[in-house]
């Protein structure tokens, strides 16, 4: 979704999106249909697995990183996201590809140093929400997938006992 809305910014001339209130307003929009989408998905779909690429903690420190106060729309959507038990107690990080597989795009110009930072912030803003971390090893993309989806069955698994 955010990839979606910074490269739209991009097209419109705007150089760094993720800098701009504009910016921050769209995210929150995002947001505010993933919820109702995900509420309606839960009703229809009560089984049904998610997957959020960039969830709202990762918005918010992203913004804090880059030195920019979090709109307060992406602070109370977090909020209520997490009141209302949208997101697993559970997050997958994917740890960083080697340096010779790392490729910067228009939507996340960070270099690799920088894009461990970035993913330091992250992590520890779940942590500091009480969320379990499991960090998902560099790999091909099947790879991720296989251990993602071996990690669910497992907690899954724990979860009956």
């Amino acid at each position: 979704m955010a990839k979606i809305f910074i490269l739209s910014q991009k097209e419109r001339g705007v150089a760094e999106p993720w800098k701009e209130v504009d910016c921050q307003a769209g995210i929150s929009c995002l947001l505010d249909s993933s919820i109702e989408e995900a509420k309606r998905d839960d009703a229809e779909k009560p089984d049904l697995l998610r997957f959020f690429d960039r969830g709202p903690v990762d918005s918010i420190m992203y913004f804090f990183h880059r030195g920019t106060e979090p709109d307060k729309k992406v602070i109370d959507y977090t909020d209520k996201a997490l009141q209302q038990g949208l997101f697993q107690p559970t997050v997958f990080l994917l740890e960083a590809l080697p340096a010779d597989k790392f490729e910067s795009t228009d939507y996340c110009p960070e270099a690799p140093e920088e894009s461990a930072r970035i993913s330091a912030w992250i992590e520890r803003g779940y942590a500091d929400l009480g969320f379990s971390i499991i960090k998902v090893p560099p790999c091909s993309v099947e790879g991720r997938v296989s251990f993602i989806f071996l990690r669910i069955f497992e907690l899954e698994s724990q979860r009956r006992l």
